[in-house]
């Protein structure tokens, strides 16, 4: 059964499996509002993945979507990526093409650097990786802390294990950008 003691278990493992650190904070208003929050190194870089949920009426659980970002080194870099809605398509707006079309026709982006954005989409599984899943969000922002590149996705917290290659899909991503010196390494 899933309650909020197992979903912290499971998030801790999934802590360990990262050799990161697992935070949970929990704060009682109306309903429960949970955050679950991990901090972990890849590569030399600092990774975290957080998600809120709520626990309302009985036992049902609530959450949104969860998130794993990056602090990038140049400041400058932007990239963000859409789903192609029916306007996009049929009005054919200007906008940026990695060159491939399994992703072109289902996407749109901009990016500062169009030569990262081509190296980053290059690989067919990272493409899959963003075309096949429905609710996935890539994009670069500004939080009090720096700029980041942050991933998002519509994941159910007691899923660790999609949690977990949600987490490897954005790793493999971090590496790129690392090689490319947008993310220091």
């Amino acid at each position: 059964m899933n309650t909020l003691e197992t979903l912290r278990e499971d998030w801790k493992g999934l802590a360990q499996r990262l050799d990161g650190t697992f935070k949970f904070y929990e704060n009682m208003v109306n309903v429960a509002f949970n955050s679950a929050k991990i901090v972990y190194k890849f590569n030399g870089s600092d990774m975290v993945i957080r998600q809120e949920y709520f626990q309302g009426n009985g036992d049902r659980i609530s959450y949104k979507y969860i998130e794993i970002e990056s602090i990038l080194f140049k400041t400058d870099f932007v990239l963000n990526i859409w789903r192609l809605d029916y306007f996009d398509k049929l009005f054919s707006r200007k906008r940026k093409k990695t060159g491939f079309s399994d992703f072109d026709c289902n996407f749109g982006f901009e990016c500062s650097n169009e030569i990262i954005a081509v190296e980053i989409f290059k690989e067919s599984a990272v493409r899959d990786g963003v075309i096949y899943n429905q609710t996935i969000l890539l994009n670069t922002i500004e939080k009090e802390y720096g700029k980041v590149i942050c991933m998002k996705d519509n994941i159910n917290p007691f899923d660790v294990t999609a949690i977990e290659k949600f987490a490897n899909f954005f790793n493999g991503i971090v590496e790129k950008l690392q090689k490319m010196d947008v993310i220091k390494a």
